[in-house]
C-alpha cells in the first residue's frame, strides 16, 4: 500500500510541483530579459518621427497603432488585408500615413509579416513623394508584456 501510494500519488504530485516551480522560474526569467531589452530600447535617444506599428495577422487582422514623436498613442485600428478586399486595408493605411504624416512603419516579425511587408511595400511604391520607410522588428517578448499587469497599468485604454 505504501509503495502504491508512493508511485500513484506522491511521485506525480512532486512531479507537478517541480514543473510548476520550473515554469514560474522560466516566466520570471522571460520577464526579466524582456525588461532589460525594453529598458535598452527606451534609453535610446528619441526617434523624432511619427511611427506606425503593424502587428500582422491573418484571420484576426493586422493591429495598427500610430504614435507621435513624443510616443503618445495617436490612434489604433484593426485592418483585414487577407480576409477582406485588400483595397480597404490599403485605403485605411494610406489615410493613416497621410493624416498623421507617418515617416516610419514598424512591422512585427510574427505570423503574416512577409505578406504584410508586401502590402506596405506596394502601398509605399504607389505613394510617390511620401517620405515613409518600413522595417521589420522583433516581436520577442511583446505578447508577454501585453498580457502583463504592467501593460494594463501603463496603457489602460488599450
Amino acid at each position: 500500500a505504501v509503495e502504491d501510494g508512493l508511485h500513484r500519488l506522491m511521485w506525480p504530485s512532486l512531479e507537478r510541483a517541480k514543473w510548476r516551480v520550473l515554469r514560474q522560474v522560466a516566466a520570471d526569467a522571460a520577464m526579466q530579459e524582456f525588461s532589460i531589452n525594453l529598458q535598452a530600447l527606451l534609453m535610446q535617444p528619441p526617434h523624432k518621427a511619427v511611427v506606425m506599428g503593424l502587428d500582422p495577422g491573418f484571420s484576426s487582422g493586422c493591429k495598427v497603432a500610430v504614435c507621435s514623436a513624443t510616443s503618445s498613442v495617436l490612434t489604433t485600428q484593426t485592418i483585414f488585408p487577407f480576409t477582406r478586399p485588400k483595397q480597404q486595408a490599403e485605403s485605411a493605411l494610406r489615410q493613416l500615413i497621410l493624416g498623421h504624416s507617418v515617416t516610419v512603419i514598424a512591422i512585427g516579425d510574427g505570423t503574416a509579416s512577409r505578406e504584410t511587408e508586401m502590402l506596405v511595400s506596394g502601398l509605399l511604391k504607389e505613394m510617390k513623394g511620401v517620405e515613409c520607410r518600413y522595417t521589420i522588428v522583433s516581436e520577442a517578448g511583446a505578447s508577454v508584456y501585453s498580457a502583463s499587469e504592467t501593460a494594463v497599468e501603463e496603457l489602460p485604454s488599450l
